[in-house]
């Protein structure tokens, strides 16, 4: 499936090399998306490779973030606009640990920090069915986890795919594997499959 990365589109291009199964997609600097919740500055800079879907999908991958800076990370990104997105991923936070965070924008941000994982590499899922989305996460790519579950009013074809960051540092090479996209998703999104 990494292979098809080739067919997918760029937001924000950056470095892409593919080897084997694996896609090592590099972060630029002062990258991210957000919306602060604060003063509702939005930004959407990070390297961000899609294809678009429509209707309720499933998106899977193991991702393998570089930590240097604070906020690095590798993400699934589901994206309609600047203001309405969701994302998920394994982070560098500034509580100086690794963790899996969730970001839903409804014109603000919504970030929820999760367990900490002291593994270098992590499985992440969105899926959605309807307005409903569900992340999960996994350690060893069997036994999921839900992280979060929530109504995000999107329309029927958003952007669907991976993105990294580096808001506070210079920019990394992150990787990609084990990529898995469906339109098939389970009738209790609780579970993982």
């Amino acid at each position: 499936m990494i292979q098809n990365l080739k067919e997918f589109h760029w937001m924000n291009q950056s470095e892409l090399q593919i080897e084997h199964d694996t896609a090592y997609m590099a972060s630029t600097p002062q990258s991210d998306f957000i919306c602060s919740p604060i003063d509702g500055k939005a930004l959407s800079t990070a390297p961000f490779l899609y294809q678009e879907m429509e209707g309720d999908f499933l998106i899977r991958a193991r991702i393998k973030p570089t930590f240097v800076s604070t906020y690095d990370a590798c993400t699934l990104l589901v994206y309609a606009n600047e203001r309405h997105w969701l994302k998920t991923g394994y982070e560098r936070t500034d509580f100086d640990a690794n963790s899996i965070v969730t970001v839903a924008t409804d014109v603000y941000s919504d970030e929820s920090i999760g367990i900490d994982i002291e593994e270098d590499a992590v499985y992440v899922q969105i899926m959605r069915k309807g307005n409903v989305f569900a992340c999960h996460y996994s350690t060893d790519g069997k036994r999921y986890l839900m992280s979060r579950k929530l109504r995000l009013d999107l329309p029927a074809k958003v952007k669907v795919g991976l993105s990294v960051q580096s808001p506070t540092g210079p920019g990394q090479t992150m990787a990609f594997s084990d990529l898995h996209i469906s339109q098939t998703v389970p009738d209790d999104m609780r579970q993982s499959k």
